[in-house]
């Protein structure tokens, strides 16, 4: 599945993800994959809300 929804900010060496105008409960699971544009895939632990996830590893 994608969810291409809204626009992520991903900080160099944080876990976090914080999102604007995404809808990750409902979109998105532990366990999936979060690849950039031209970035690396990551794995994501966690989905605090609508507009944050955290990541398993920076």
């Amino acid at each position: 599945m994608t969810y291409s929804v809204g626009t992520i900010t991903l900080t160099n060496g944080s876990r976090t993800v914080t999102g604007t105008g995404t809808k990750f409960v409902a979109n998105v699971l532990p366990g999936f994959l979060l690849i950039p544009v031209g970035g690396t895939a990551a794995v994501i632990a966690e989905v605090n809300s609508d507009t944050q996830l955290t990541l398993a590893r920076p």
